[in-house]
């Protein structure tokens, strides 16, 4: 089974509205995108759907 989730949020929808998921502490993200332009944007989402994040990782590559 394929799952399929967009995350990347547009610039102007952070400026109005409050980040989502305000406690998570550790997320991991498998993608089958290897875009590097699109990895940073799904990165600059995560951090702002979830700010106290800890710990990030994108297809097995620690982020921070």
């Amino acid at each position: 089974m394929e799952t399929h989730l967009a995350v990347i949020w547009p610039k102007k929808l952070k400026r109005v509205c409050q980040s989502p998921l305000l406690n998570w502490k550790h997320l991991r993200v498998i993608t089958n995108d290897s875009n590097p332009k699109r990895i940073s944007n799904l990165k600059n989402s995560l951090m702002w759907i979830s700010p106290s994040l800890e710990t990030l990782s994108i297809d097995n590559k620690q982020m921070f």
